[in-house]
């Protein structure tokens, strides 16, 4: 089925006109992929803005075929027709063209409409479905938030409290020895990724700077940011090196993307934080389809792209028993860093153009100070370099800016 609505809000009518009350009586997992025939996905449909063109003969896809986007003014979307539920949602990313390091996803339910629940950046993520954001939709939308790199859609996953005739389902983790495992063995390979994953939790507050360089995508940006994890809410400048300037700020409740050079903004809702018992535990495994699954935390901030440094789950991912190992731990910044060696999977070396990786992880944090790339040749492919960094240090929440009277409100053309 190749489905092809240019505005999001016929997603309302399709599953509204459908909506069946939930029960929660079971966990389930519901299945919505790009361009599925109805027969096979009877629960999905879909809405296709006009910048995502459809892909087909695509053999690492879900099904073979996806979308894909080189533009900001559009968003593809996948309906859950039937319900709208709470939950945790995934993407699965497996192709070497989504190369976006901040694709936004957001959800959308009938009280609300539009609201943000992550950014993933799918330029790096592990091959496999990945953990995309927590709240209540009917519908999930992608979108490209950056000026680098293309947004990929494929399949993507709602987990849910609901219909108990969904409840097996192959993210269900594999019964043990049934698939490769994704655990690793080394206790201080798995000490330093779990301190990784659990970066967020270890300060209040951090502010700083970091540059960021990927060729494969394009990605040339010098970031600032101002986050605190305990408030909710986060600050970022994101100048890149063609000269585009973008701020980001957000609170508990909503943010604000503001594009200073171009008098134009986006405002949204921010998801809602799950409780403590319903947010996801941060670990790779294999379903019983053997497909590798990532989760990972929820951004409590809300400042894309500092997920690179302050929540490095998706480098954390990238450790392995057999291709990593740790160097030493040498003094960067001021601070211990454990410095780790590894050679990059087939997948994410092609993506990347890279055959190894050094990474310099703070010992004391998990945050990731620095990470650099090579290539066959010897030749630098990417780099991620903290500049400052401060913790705890009692960061304020900034101010939003007055905008003045004609700027553009880039959430109203949706």
């Amino acid at each position: 089925m190749r489905t092809n609505r240019s505005t999001a809000r016929l997603a309302g009518a399709l599953f509204a006109a459908l909506l069946l009350p939930v029960s929660f009586a079971h966990a389930a997992n519901q299945y919505c992929d790009n361009d599925r025939d109805p027969g096979q996905y009877p629960s999905c449909g879909n809405v296709a803005g006009a910048g995502f063109y459809y892909r087909s003969g695509q053999p690492s896809d879900y099904h073979g075929d996806d979308r894909l986007s080189t533009t900001q003014s559009s968003s593809y979307g996948w309906v859950f027709l039937g319900t709208v539920a709470a939950g945790h949602h995934y993407a699965y990313l497996a192709n070497n063209a989504f190369t976006d390091p901040r694709a936004e996803y957001q959800a959308w339910d009938l009280g609300s409409g539009f609201y943000s629940i992550g950014y993933v950046n799918q330029n790096t993520a592990p091959s496999g479905w990945n953990y995309v954001g927590y709240g209540t939709s009917g519908a999930l939308y992608v979108r490209r938030s950056s000026g680098s790199g293309a947004t990929g859609a494929d399949a993507v996953m709602r987990q849910y409290a609901g219909l108990s005739a969904q409840a097996s389902t192959p993210l269900t983790p594999a019964p043990a020895g049934r698939c490769p495992s994704l655990a690793l063995r080394d206790p201080a390979l798995a000490e330093l990724q779990n301190k990784m994953f659990d970066a967020a939790r270890s300060y209040r507050d951090a502010a700083g700077s970091y540059a960021i360089v990927f060729n494969n995508n394009g990605q040339r940006e010098r970031i600032e940011f101002e986050v605190s994890p305990a408030r909710r809410s986060g600050f970022v400048r994101i100048a890149g090196a063609d000269g585009r300037l973008t701020e980001h700020y957000a609170d508990a409740e909503s943010q604000t993307t503001v594009l200073p050079l171009h008098s134009a903004y986006r405002s949204s809702r921010r998801a809602a934080a799950p409780d403590a018992e319903q947010a996801p535990a941060a670990h790779a495994y294999r379903n019983t389809a053997c497909q590798a699954v990532y989760a990972s935390q929820p951004d409590a901030s809300g400042a894309p792209g500092t997920a690179d440094v302050l929540a490095p789950a998706n480098y954390a991912f990238w450790l392995s028993d057999e291709d990593s190992r740790i160097l030493g731990r040498p003094s960067l910044l001021g601070r211990e860093a454990v410095l780790v060696e590894g050679r990059h999977d087939e997948a994410m070396a092609r993506k990347l153009g890279a055959q190894r990786y050094r990474m310099w992880v703070d010992a004391a944090t998990g945050i990731l100070l620095k990470l650099e790339g090579r290539n066959a040749r010897g030749g630098r492919a990417y780099l991620i370099e903290v500049e400052r960094l401060r913790l705890d240090s009692g960061v304020s929440p900034r101010a939003r800016p007055t905008l003045a009277k004609g700027w553009i409100d880039l959430g109203a053309a949706r």
